[in-house]
């Protein structure tokens, strides 16, 4: 991972820089299971009961924290779930009817947005 690092910034690759620190983050995180000797993502939803706050709060300063920025972060996240659906539909166009959960992930996300 970090030796994609020096490219990427001298090079103005702004969305490979951006996939390279959620990878960071991702690998980061692991760490922290293993430390905790938790199987990765076995919980992924309870981080307040598994890691301590000094750990999360070092994770959260890499993301935003103004209104501004928890929007911007949410209209990512439908961003990425609409990829997704597309993606899997196009992987897996018998299964399609089962994909309708992404939709209405984002629907019920995007109408919670101001």
């Amino acid at each position: 991972v970090l030796v994609a690092v020096p490219s990427m910034s001298s090079r103005g690759e702004v969305a490979s820089w951006l996939f390279q620190l959620d990878l960071l983050r991702i690998e980061l995180v692991k760490l922290w299971y293993l430390e905790a000797g938790i199987q990765y993502a076995a919980q992924y939803k309870h981080f307040r009961e598994i890691f301590p706050r000094r750990l999360l709060e070092s994770l959260l300063w890499t993301y935003p924290d103004t209104p501004e920025g928890i929007v911007s972060i949410s209209r990512a996240y439908l961003a990425l779930m609409k990829d997704m659906e597309l993606a899997l539909r196009r992987l897996f166009p018998e299964n399609a009817h089962e994909l309708g959960v992404f939709s209405r992930v984002v629907q019920r996300v995007g109408d919670q947005l101001p």
